[in-house]
């Protein structure tokens, strides 16, 4: 995943790895899915397939799959004059920055792994074919690569130690960025649903005040 950069957190940054989380998913379809519900909540399914250009049944596959990851929901309302259920979708964008963690926490678990194997092992590669094999293999192979025929050169592992370094920390940085950005979100949605309720409140107070009033006024 590549961003423009690590020290802020910006609608591209957060459109970016919505992009490449979808793709990774589902494919090239996730991208225009997600042009289309990341600025819009309950989008009725067959306008999102009249956009895309699909099949109503090629649509919803690509949804399910992304509801299967948890990161889309939709709700479903009955077509009163079709009779059939029609859905309306929505993208969870608070679900997919978690699925974004995780997966950059196991990327950077495997990066620990691979560092610890550099920094106690010694690894030989092959410059033609770019294969780096530990020096167990190597040895099984009589240190001769097995695509091309050349003899295997031992690998800089102080220049490979130092780039695995600095990847782990700019992905950290990143870590960082997307979990103040979910806490960001977080709040900004619980601030929604209190004045949703408020006016909810409101409302049921004022139909209160006026059904006491049409009491008044009959007797």
């Amino acid at each position: 995943y590549l961003f423009s950069s690590i020290f802020c957190f910006g609608l591209k940054m957060l459109d970016k790895m919505l992009y490449d989380l979808a793709e990774g998913i589902v494919g090239k379809n996730g991208i225009p899915i997600i042009d289309i519900l990341k600025d819009n909540r309950d989008v009725n399914e067959f306008k999102i397939a009249e956009k895309m250009k699909l099949t109503i049944n090629q649509v919803r596959n690509i949804l399910y799959r992304l509801d299967a990851h948890d990161i889309v929901s939709f709700i479903r309302k009955k077509d009163k004059r079709k009779g059939w259920y029609i859905y309306y979708w929505s993208l969870d964008k608070i679900k997919a920055l978690k699925l974004f963690v995780r997966l950059k926490e196991r990327g950077i678990q495997q990066s620990n792994h691979t560092l610890a194997s550099h920094e106690n092992k010694r690894f030989f590669r092959c410059k033609g074919c770019e294969i780096e094999l530990t020096e167990e293999t190597a040895l099984t192979h009589d240190f001769i690569c097995s695509e091309c025929g050349n003899l295997l050169e031992l690998s800089d592992n102080k220049g490979k130690i130092m780039e695995i370094r600095k990847s782990i920390t700019k992905e950290k940085k990143i870590l960082e960025l997307i979990r103040a950005e979910i806490a960001k979100l977080s709040e900004e949605e619980h601030q929604k649903i209190g004045l949703i309720e408020m006016r909810a409140k409101k409302k049921e107070k004022r139909a209160r005040k006026q059904a006491l009033k049409k009491k008044k006024i009959k007797m």
